[in-house]
This record gives C-alpha cells, sequence and structure tokens, in this order.
C-alpha cells in the first residue's frame, strides 16, 4: 500500500485546510507529487491528443457536437482519492488524471462515436451507462471510457505519450446539464437523497432522457423534410412556405451555378418576414422581375459570374423595395453609397 495513505487515517481529513492535506501529503509521500508534477506535461499533452483526434474524427463523419475539452486532475483531488481508496501504485492506477469529455448533440449518433473510438483509440475500458445505469446511483448519466493512443502512433509527438491512459466521458447536451446540476447538489449515492428531493430528482431525469429522445426525433423528421426537399420539382417548391430550409432549397434549384451560402438566409429571412413575403413563389416573382436590373449591377462592377444565390434575392428586395429606390434608404442594413446609387440607377430595369 502507497505510504500515502497514512494520510486516511485522521478522520478530520474532509475539513483540513487543502494546504496542510498537501503538507501532509509530501511528508507521507514526496514521490508520488514529485512525479505527478514531472509527468504533469504529458497528461496535459495526451489530453490534447485526444481532443484533436476526436474532433477530427467527429468532423470527418458529419457528427455534431457542442464541445470537445479537457483537464488534467489536480494534485489536491489526486490526495483526496488516494487517501479514499487502497493504491499500490496510485499515478498507475488511477484513470482519470488525464479527463476529457464529449458533448454532443443527439443520442441516436452515440453507437457512431463509440465506433469512431473502437478505430482510433485502444480502448482499455467501457462502461455505457446511458443504457447500464449502476444500481447505486441517480439521475442520467453518459458513457465513459479509458483510451489510450494506438500503438501505430508513432514520432515525437506520441512517444512519450504511449504509456498513459485517458478518461474520455460522452454525454449528450442534456446529460451534460444533468451532471453540472446534480454536482452542484453534491449527492452521489441514492441513500444521501432525501426522498423527496429523490423523487422530483427521478422525475426530472426522466424528462430529461425523453426531451433526448425528443430531440433525436426532432431531427429524424427534419432530415427526412431535406431529403424530401431535394426531391421536389421546381413547380413544388414554388407552392411551399418560406423557412430557412424552402429558401435554400429553392436558391440552390434557381441558381445552381452560384454559390450558395445559407448562413446569410437567416439575415434575408428578417428581411422577408418585414416584406410579408409568404410563398417561395413570392420570391421567384421578385427575382424574374429584377433579373436585367440584377445583370446590370452585376456588369457595372465588374462581376462576372455575378454574386451568391442569397446575393441575387438581397438585391432583388432592394429593387422591390419602392421606399429603398425613390428615397436611397436602406431600412435594413447600411450600404456603401456607390451600391445605393446603382441599385437607384437601375431600378428603371425593373418591369
Amino acid at each position: 500500500m502507497c505510504a500515502i495513505l497514512s494520510v486516511k487515517a485522521d478522520k478530520r481529513l474532509a475539513v483540513i485546510p487543502e494546504t496542510e492535506v498537501l503538507n501532509q501529503a509530501w511528508n507521507a509521500s514526496s514521490t508520488i507529487i514529485r512525479r505527478y508534477f514531472s509527468e504533469y506535461p504529458n497528461y496535459r499533452q495526451l489530453c490534447r491528443e485526444v481532443v484533436y483526434i476526436l474532433e477530427r474524427e467527429l468532423n470527418k463523419a458529419g457528427i455534431k457536437y457542442s464541445a470537445a475539452t479537457y483537464r488534467v486532475k489536480k494534485l489536491e483531488s489526486i490526495i483526496e482519492k488516494i487517501s479514499r481508496k487502497k493504491y499500490k501504485y496510485p499515478l498507475n492506477e488511477i484513470t482519470d488524471i488525464a479527463g476529457t469529455r464529449l458533448v454532443y448533440f443527439y443520442r441516436r449518433d452515440f453507437k457512431a462515436i463509440d465506433k469512431i473510438l473502437d478505430s482510433v483509440f485502444e480502448v482499455i475500458e467501457k462502461v455505457d451507462k446511458i443504457d447500464d445505469k449502476e444500481i447505486d446511483r441517480f439521475g442520467y448519466s453518459a458513457g465513459h471510457f479509458i483510451l489510450k493512443l494506438k500503438k501505430k502512433s508513432s514520432g515525437a509527438r506520441y512517444d512519450d505519450l504511449k504509456n498513459y491512459v485517458c478518461e474520455l466521458q460522452v454525454r449528450t447536451v442534456l446529460q451534460d446539464a444533468w451532471a453540472l446540476f446534480s454536482h452542484h447538489l453534491v449527492y452521489k449515492h441514492e441513500l444521501d437523497i432525501p426522498s423527496k428531493i429523490k423523487r422530483n430528482l427521478n422525475a426530472m431525469a426522466g424528462n430529461l432522457e425523453l426531451a433526448d429522445n425528443q430531440f433525436d426525433s426532432m431531427s429524424d423528421e427534419r432530415d427526412l423534410y431535406l431529403k424530401n426537399l431535394k426531391k421536389m420539382r421546381m413547380d413544388q417548391i414554388l407552392r411551399r412556405e418560406i423557412n430557412y430550409d424552402t429558401v435554400n432549397a429553392y436558391l440552390e434549384e434557381r441558381f445552381p451555378n452560384k454559390l450558395n451560402d445559407p448562413i446569410t438566409t437567416h439575415y434575408l429571412l428578417q428581411r422577408l418576414r418585414r416584406e410579408e413575403f409568404r410563398k417561395i413563389s413570392d420570391l421567384h416573382r421578385a427575382l424574374r422581375k429584377t433579373e436585367r436590373a440584377r445583370v446590370a449591377y452585376s456588369t457595372n462592377l465588374g462581376q462576372k459570374d455575378g454574386v451568391t444565390a442569397q446575393g441575387e434575392l438581397f438585391l432583388a428586395l432592394a429593387f422591390c423595395d419602392a421606399d429603398f429606390c425613390v428615397q436611397g434608404k436602406a431600412p435594413w442594413d447600411d450600404l456603401p453609397d456607390n451600391i445605393i446609387e446603382l441599385i437607384i440607377k437601375y431600378n428603371k430595369l425593373v418591369l
């Protein structure tokens, strides 16, 4: 048993200031503390490598995630853990000194993430606490993995890290929210919780699990909606209501050779709501009416291929805006004077 465990003999440990705990720990086993600080850079570098590899593979697979973060366990936490458990070789046996966390959006992606981890890391241990909750735990948990870099990873960047392990927690956004709140409440075991609070916590955990499933369903529904949009003929798209997805689908069909910039569609939708456009056919008419004006505008500016698909719609709205063209006003933005002048100049070409 490690000599540092002598600290555990003092039952007042929980109320001893951290500095005093560290002093006792140092006196008990300075070797472990020296090793911790000596190997700290390796733990930190391992965390960075795991996060880098994970983000790279998630992006390649098209899996949406909120954050991939890491931390190296603080010495105070290691000392406290050693004081509670019997370790022969503490720094070799504690598996969460290097800790990483992935927060992703859709619970349905867990299996795909699991498969990625198996392919790019050496998985030492895997616990799916989503489907196999420990009986002495409460709440809405997550997946836990103990990882190592694969042996095939070579080079100075990896050679010093191959013998270290890293813990990875995999949580949905809602699982992460649950973990943050439950950590704030301090409770770790069901026996610790007053009955009334336990009932409320269990109900809340159930609601979060239901919400996670609902988000999965909504995402599936949107994927199907987008798939159906892509199959539609132009005459079918024209009858659809205006929303983010239908506008992008229409512009992609209307301007197949122009850059489609969906990010700016959000901005366009604000303008469209003010102008009370309702159907995609309204946008189609605006673009047809302003065809000659937009071509003249682009030619004047030397834009051989014109602007983006969203830019074409933006111009059409500007040309159709009577106040803008008569008074030279841009009620939705501050455009450069030369742009305003050109829009006013070529407004006479609008049908």
